[in-house]
């Protein structure tokens, strides 16, 4: 099934990219492919990403976005806000959170109910209020603003579980990750890769594999 994000959120994203490179606005727009974005010698553009014509949804396009930008801090934020929520509804909030909270630091001087206000349509908002600033000065005070990149470090993170610590460091760092949601648990076992519900077996035993 298709994940549709609304127009307004991909506008918002496709201004910041402009704002930030006009060839990673390109390159997220298709006017360009990534080889011939890593011709241009532009710092900001990963060599390793892949064309966003192979990317197949709205969803995968984000978190290629993510990738290009390089901000951990916003995926992470994103993740935890996707609990019990849909992606749409999460792509509907983030702009306006990210426009007043862009950065860990931010985040750490944000007043929670501040943040519950602009993240309650997402469900469990004052749980992943606290959470989120908890997150920005976890990041702040001890990772000097930047957001870790091992799992054992991310798991750390107020609400912040193995699942979304695999999502960003395969996302964001480029490192071997195996994020275990329901529908990979589910084919692993009809593929008969593994045979275990338990999302920390099912990582373990697919890290052998891949």
């Amino acid at each position: 099934m298709r994940h549709s994000v609304p127009a307004d959120a991909l506008c918002y994203i496709e201004e910041q990219l402009f704002q930030s490179s006009p060839v990673l606005f390109q390159l997220f727009t298709g006017q360009i492919s990534a080889d011939l974005a890593v011709l241009h010698n532009d710092s900001t553009v990963p060599k390793h990403i892949h064309t966003v014509n192979d990317m197949g949804t709205d969803k995968q396009r984000l978190a290629l976005v993510a990738h290009l930008l390089n901000d951990a801090f916003q995926l992470l934020v994103a993740t935890r806000l996707s609990a019990q929520c849909t992606d749409k509804r999460v792509n509907m909030v983030t702009p306006d959170l990210f426009k007043e909270f862009p950065t860990a630091e931010s985040m750490a001087k944000g007043d929670i109910k501040r943040v519950e206000e602009l993240i309650k349509t997402c469900g469990l908002y004052k749980t992943k209020a606290k959470d989120l600033v908890g997150i920005g000065k976890m990041i702040t005070e001890e990772y000097g603003g930047q957001v870790p990149d091992t799992i054992e470090e991310l798991t750390k993170l107020p609400g912040v579980g193995r699942k979304t610590a695999n999502l960003v460091c395969g996302d964001i760092f480029g490192k071997p990750a195996v994020v275990t949601d329901t529908h990979f648990i589910r084919i692993s076992n009809r593929l008969g890769f593994v045979s275990s519900t338990n999302p920390l077996t099912v990582e373990k035993e697919m890290r052998k594999l891949l």
